[in-house]
């Protein structure tokens, strides 16, 4: 008898729960995801590959509804078909997380069944909890669905536990707007809603939005000038949740005013110039995650970074905040000197999260690392860039490198680590760091180094090769916020 027999029938299906809905990173997700039914966008483990170990497990698997009650539903075929009705037996009475996306390889094959488990699953409409369709890979390639076929079947279509709504393909005009409204207005426990390119000629679907119910809000692909929802945020009162890309294909001229959204938490932006009057008008005094993803043209890249920047600084000085987490995905990272003020602003003097790009010079690294006081031919790169002003970030207790790649000195990561453990009286001390290498090499020697340092024995860290290339996707709740940019 193999010692996993002897388990408690409890623990069992605590660690069926465990393989089956926690995912793989999702950095770079969008090239991990796989044609096929699953219960994470990615992540390959089913409860019907749990099912197909032995008599027993499968039949514990069946067992369990609230194993099969989230479906992702990737570049649906006719053979999906049986295997999503099964999936939809086996959830019982359980609540529902439908996803219908695409990925790499999707043509106009798919649009059938795709539509055709659509149908399929309004049978089920009083159980969902989440309902997301996101089909449309690009103009040339993306499906068509049947928007009149789609409106139908959304047609006074109970939802009465929906709570999160997230809708978009590759079909416009009236019966698309039918399909978004339908939805929208029969749902009373609405609250999460991610929407794409909601521009003026999406003015009927906008007006059925539950705004002043929303708690989380993600706008993919808008334009500032046209956008409806940007136009309305002041009514999205219980908003805690805000995540914006921008298309920057037309920036027009910013319609917008000031913003006060008392209970916004969390604000992920990701564009360039778009970004700034979106920040020139927000409000934000309960802001306490901040993420930003900033790509700008190569040929003005410094100026547009060094005006971004600013209007950062201004929105977290007119909002007074606290931030305890914050993300900086800069592509040109050999501006990223550009970024240094922020660490000394007040805002950031809390954070405890820190996410960076990790290429080039790594002065942000340097600026971090508390210099050894009693070599006084030591000095930090911080110290000189940033004044007299004290070691930036001491509550920072996690860190995070996306790509990383030595800058001038070798192994600086550990080395800023090492001296912030040196100076606890200074700065809080680090407890977990992970980082993405681009070079294999200077992986090895980063591990090596570290190692070697008995004092860093108690951090917590993971360091691999970089996969995603050249940097990953931001995600926003099973999606890439950079979908359908060309």
């Amino acid at each position: 008898m193999y010692p996993i027999h002897d388990l408690e029938l409890e623990v069992l299906i605590y660690i069926f729960q465990l393989v089956v809905h926690t995912p793989t990173s999702l950095e770079g997700a969008d090239h991990s995801i796989k044609p096929g039914i699953a219960s994470h966008c990615s992540s390959s483990f089913t409860p019907l590959t749990l099912s197909h170990v032995c008599k027993a497990w499968r039949s514990l698997s069946f067992s369990l509804h609230e194993l099969w009650s989230t479906i992702y539903v990737t570049n649906g075929v006719h053979g999906h078909i049986p295997l999503f009705q099964l999936w939809l037996q086996n959830s019982g009475n359980h609540p529902l997380k439908l996803v219908f996306r695409d990925t790499v390889g999707i043509s106009s094959k798919n649009g059938p069944a795709i539509l055709k488990m659509v149908k399929i699953s309004t049978k089920f409409s009083t159980r969902w909890k989440v309902f997301k369709i996101r089909i449309s890979r690009g103009r040339s390639t993306g499906v068509r669905l049947d928007a009149t076929a789609m409106a139908t079947f959304f047609r006074g279509l109970p939802t009465p536990q929906l709570q999160s709504l997230a809708f978009s393909f590759q079909s416009f005009g009236s019966d698309f707007n039918e399909a978004w409204k339908g939805l929208a207005q029969s749902s009373p426990a609405l609250k999460e809603m991610q929407v794409w390119a909601t521009w003026a000629c999406f003015r009927p679907i906008i007006s059925a939005f539950p705004l002043h119910r929303l708690t989380t809000l993600s706008l993919f692909c808008i334009m500032v000038a046209k956008d409806e929802v940007l136009l309305h945020l002041s009514k999205c009162t219980s908003l805690e949740h805000l995540s914006i890309s921008f298309s920057d294909s037309w920036v027009g001229v910013p319609q917008l005013k000031m913003v006060t959204l008392q209970r916004l938490a969390s604000l992920t932006l990701v564009g360039h110039l778009s970004t700034i009057p979106v920040m020139e008008n927000l409000r934000l005094p309960s802001l306490s995650n901040l993420s930003l993803h900033i790509n700008a043209p190569i040929g003005d890249y410094q100026e547009e970074v060094q005006l971004i920047r600013i209007s950062v600084e201004k929105m977290l000085t007119r909002s007074s905040a606290r931030l305890k987490a914050f993300t900086l995905i800069e592509a040109k990272a050999q501006f990223e000197f550009i970024w240094l003020s922020l660490l000394i602003h007040p805002a950031l003097q809390s954070v405890e999260e820190l996410e960076l790009t990790g290429v080039g010079d790594n002065v942000f690294l340097d600026a971090l690392t508390v210099p050894d006081l009693e070599d006084p031919s030591a000095q930090s790169l911080g110290d000189t860039t940033l004044g007299d002003a004290q070691c930036p970030l001491p509550q920072l207790r996690r860190i995070h490198l996306v790509a990383y790649e030595f800058g001038r000195t070798q192994n600086s990561l550990s080395k800023m680590v090492l001296s912030r453990i040196k100076e606890p009286s200074a700065v809080a001390r680090i407890r977990s760091v992970s980082a993405n290498f681009a070079n294999p090499e200077e992986l090895r020697s980063e591990g090596e180094f570290w190692d070697g340092m008995p004092e860093l024995e108690l951090v917590e860290h993971r360091f691999r090769r970089l996969r995603a290339s050249p940097l990953p996707e931001p995600v926003v709740d099973d999606f890439s916020m950079l979908e359908d940019w060309s």
